[in-house]
């Protein structure tokens, strides 16, 4: 099945997150209804060319048939006959059930284009979708990345877990592939082609290690990005003037979600810490340095809904779906729509009551 721009040059994109479909007793069956319910709503009203759902679907822990349930949180994507994909959250595998069989349940319906992804990097769907042109039938127009974030970190470090650097290593890889196949360019100086002024504050530092603007050291591979006010020429050459336009989506935001924040340059709710990994593996250094990624959107955070661009990519929480879980926030769906031809998206959240926030 491939994902296509409409033929007035729109590519639109529901986010569902933290549905947190329960176990099948009465009070978590009147919760997951109205959350069955909204979805249903939204997608009718809403007509996405593709539905993402970025995590903790269900819960698991205590859960007696996690795979019913999973089966539960799913049924009103799989009724809407529309295509969609899928990245695990914290609570999907937390117990009795894997990453994998739930996978396989996703794959018994044939809308649905998550994948396992590579086997020799850490999770199981971590893999990208192409978005074709309106009239080029070969044509990528668009690139989405989805990544497993993982359960919980090891101890002694505690919290949750992190993007491991393989995983890291394998978006680069993908992204200049792309960058080949679609003929555009990969690089800050891509970027900075297309008039990202953003960009203008970064150094390309060759070597194993590099630091945030928090001093941080992060582990991106073969090439490092650090904050530090200028651009180095000397590495990545762009191939042409812009970079395949693409988003990312995964559970657990990365550090940089809170940067933004403290950085007073994010916009909407924030009503609880950051909950993201202790240790920084890079995964957004390595977007800035290949220049592709527009935004990246994640959930796990029921009382944070706000969006923020920091060095050019623009950093996005999901607004929380389900009713079977915490948070104060009015439950909802974030919309996102791509033009054809264009380095930019817009997006906004849809409320349960019919409410638009942008």
């Amino acid at each position: 099945m491939s994902l296509k721009f409409n033929g007035d040059g729109k590519f639109k994109i529901v986010q569902f997150t933290d549905m947190h479909f329960g176990d099948d007793k009465e009070e978590d069956r009147i919760s997951d209804g109205k959350t069955a319910d909204l979805v249903q709503r939204i997608i009718a009203s809403e007509k996405p060319d593709l539905i993402v759902l970025t995590g903790d679907m269900i819960w698991s822990h205590g859960v007696p048939d996690p795979k019913a349930s999973f089966r539960r949180a799913l049924a009103p994507v799989v009724a809407s006959g529309l295509p969609w994909a899928a990245v695990f959250g914290n609570h999907d595998a937390e117990a009795r059930v894997t990453h994998e069989e739930l996978l396989a349940i996703q794959q018994e319906n044939d809308k649905c284009l998550s994948v396992a992804g590579p086997a020799d990097i850490h999770g199981t769907g971590n893999y990208v979708l192409t978005v074709q042109g309106s009239e080029g039938e070969a044509a990528v127009a668009a690139a989405l990345y989805f990544f497993d974030s993982g359960i919980n970190a090891p101890e002694p470090i505690g919290g949750y877990a992190w993007i491991h650097t393989d995983q890291v290593n394998w978006y680069t890889q993908q992204a200049r592939q792309l960058a080949e196949r679609a003929g555009t360019g990969i690089g800050p100086e891509a970027r900075a082609a297309t008039g990202s002024a953003a960009v203008a504050g970064l150094e390309i530092v060759e070597g194993p290690e590099a630091t945030t603007g928090s001093g941080t050291a992060v582990d991106v591979g073969a090439v490092s990005v650090g904050v530090s006010g200028i651009v180095s020429g000397a590495v990545s050459k762009a191939v042409s003037a812009a970079p395949l336009p693409a988003l990312a989506f995964f559970h657990i935001p990365v550090p940089e979600y809170d940067e933004v924040w403290e950085a007073g340059l994010a916009t909407g709710t924030k009503e609880e810490r950051v909950e993201c990994p202790k240790i920084n593996t890079g995964l957004f250094g390595a977007m800035v340095q290949m220049g592709d990624v527009m935004g990246t959107f994640v959930g796990h955070d029921h009382d944070n809904d706000y969006c923020g661009t920091l060095h050019g990519i623009r950093l996005c929480y999901g607004r929380v779906t389900g009713y079977n879980c915490y948070g104060k926030l009015q439950r909802g769906a974030r919309v996102i729509q791509l033009t054809e031809g264009r380095r930019d998206f817009e997006t906004w959240i849809v409320e349960a009551d019919g409410g638009i926030v942008r």
